[in-house]
């Protein structure tokens, strides 16, 4: 995939779970993780991203597109205490977003 050629170092774990999956689901496999990490990349797909998203206190978007990147921060000092209220956003990217430079 392209990203196991640009993250060589980095072990990706796939997960069905994320297909299709609830806002609930994705938290669930946040939570989950190996805590010897301190980053995770998450790729799934909508409904469940745009109302995973949605759920972070102060963010709302109508619609995550296809492609989007969003980075997201948690006051959480381990995985599995990590909730949608410790959850911030960072930064998000999408594909036909306007160039404001």
């Amino acid at each position: 995939s392209i990203f196991s050629g640009i993250l060589q170092s980095a072990k990706l774990e796939k997960s069905d779970r994320l297909y299709h999956a609830s806002d609930d689901t994705i938290l669930d496999v946040i939570r989950e993780m190996n805590e010897g990490k301190d980053v995770a990349m998450i790729f799934c797909h909508n409904p469940g991203i745009t109302e995973f998203v949605n759920r972070m206190e102060g963010v709302f978007i109508d619609n995550v597109p296809t492609c989007s990147i969003l980075a997201m921060d948690s006051s959480a000092k381990v995985w599995k205490d990590v909730s949608f209220s410790s959850l911030s956003m960072d930064f998000y990217l999408f594909p036909k977003m306007e160039d404001n430079a």
